[in-house]
C-alpha cells in the first residue's frame, strides 16, 4: 500500500511540474497593411514572417489551420484569392481566383475537406473542397458577410456584417432562413464558438470589447475585456479552449493579445512591436499528450489503492 502511496504522489508532482512548463501555443496572424502572414508563440519569443508581398501576398485577411495536413488557408482581398501554404510557408499555392470580389474570412471544414470563405461585396459566403475544385455557394443574398464561424456538428455557419451590429446564423446546406442571434451590438467582427459550454464569443470594434452569451440566450451579455485591458479596435479572435483562454488581434494598437476566457486576471499583450495592423489570428495549442499518460497513470494508481484485496 505504501509503495502504491509512494509511486502516486511521485506521478503528482511530475505531472504538476510538467504542467508549469507545458509547451508554448503557435500563433499565426495576418497584417493586412504590410501584407504580412507571420508566426510567433504564447512565449512571446521573435515573431517571424512566413509569407510576404514576395510570395505574391497582396491584402491578406482570414487565416484558417489544417494542423493535420500541415497547411494555412488564407482569403486576400488585395488579389481577390484564396491561397494555401505549408504552416511553415513553404509550398505556397493559389486555389481560387475566380468569382471573387472582396473575400474577407476564410473557415475550415476538416471533416467534409471543404475551405468556406466570406465575400463581402459579392454578399455571399462561399466554399470548395481543399484544393479549391467544386466551387459552390453556400449562402447568397445576404449583406456583406465579412468575419464567419462554422459549427460543422450541428450544420451551421455564423458571420458578421461590414457595418453590421448583427450576428447572424443559417445552414450550411444552404436551406432554411437566415437567424439573427445576436443584435443591438456596434461593430462586431470576429466571430468564436464554445458548443461544450454553449457560448458565443465576438469582438466589438467600436465598443472596444471582446464580449460572450450563451447561445440559448439565457442570462445578458458578458463584457471580457475592453478598453482597461488595453483593447481599441480588436478585430480577429480565436479561443483556446484546452488552455482556457481567449486570443486577439487588435489593429489600432498593432498587437497580439490574450486573457483568460471568462475575462478575469489580466489581459497580456504577446506581441506590439514592428505591427502594422494585425487582421486575423488563429491559435495551435500543443496537445498535452505527456500530461494526458501522466494523469492515466495516477488514475490507475489510485484505483489499484482503492481495490479491495480478494
Amino acid at each position: 500500500m505504501g509503495r502504491v502511496i509512494v509511486l502516486a504522489a511521485l506521478a503528482c508532482g511530475v505531472l504538476a511540474l510538467l504542467a508549469g512548463s507545458a509547451p508554448a501555443a503557435d500563433i499565426y496572424w495576418t497584417d493586412d497593411v504590410a501584407g504580412l502572414i507571420m508566426h510567433g508563440s504564447s512565449s512571446g519569443a521573435a515573431p517571424q514572417v512566413l509569407l510576404g508581398p514576395a510570395n505574391g501576398v497582396v491584402e491578406p485577411r482570414g487565416i484558417a489551420l489544417d494542423l493535420a495536413g500541415g497547411k494555412m488557408y488564407w482569403a486576400d482581398n488585395g488579389s481577390n484569392s484564396i491561397a494555401r501554404a505549408n504552416l511553415d510557408g513553404t509550398g505556397a499555392e493559389t486555389i481560387v481566383t475566380a468569382g471573387l470580389a472582396f473575400p474577407a474570412d476564410v473557415e475550415l471544414d476538416l471533416v467534409n475537406r471543404k475551405v468556406y470563405w466570406a465575400d463581402r461585396d459579392l454578399n455571399l459566403i462561399r466554399r470548395a473542397n481543399l484544393d479549391g475544385s467544386g466551387l459552390e455557394n453556400v449562402r447568397t443574398g445576404i449583406v456583406e458577410p465579412y468575419f464567419m464561424e462554422l459549427d460543422v456538428t450541428n450544420g451551421k455557419v455564423y458571420w458578421s456584417d461590414g457595418d453590421s451590429p448583427i450576428i447572424h446564423r443559417a445552414n450550411l446546406d444552404g436551406t432554411g432562413l437566415v437567424e439573427t442571434v445576436m443584435s443591438n451590438l456596434d461593430h462586431v467582427r470576429d466571430i468564436g464558438l464554445d458548443l461544450l459550454d454553449g457560448r458565443i464569443y465576438w469582438a466589438d470594434r467600436d465598443t472596444h470589447k471582446i464580449q460572450r452569451r450563451r447561445l440559448d440566450g439565457v442570462g445578458g451579455i458578458e463584457d471580457l475585456f475592453n478598453v482597461s485591458d488595453g483593447l481599441d479596435r480588436p478585430h480577429g479572435i480565436d479561443l483556446a479552449l484546452t488552455e482556457g483562454m481567449i486570443y486577439w488581434a487588435d489593429t489600432q494598437t498593432h498587437s497580439i493579445m490574450r486573457g483568460r476566457i471568462d475575462g478575469g486576471g489580466i489581459a497580456e499583450t504577446i506581441y506590439q512591436v514592428g505591427l502594422a495592423e494585425p487582421w486575423d489570428i488563429e491559435v495551435a495549442v500543443p496537445e498535452p499528450t505527456s500530461l494526458w499518460i501522466l494523469n492515466g497513470l495516477v488514475i490507475a494508481l489510485l484505483k489499484r489503492r482503492n481495490t479491495p484485496r480478494s
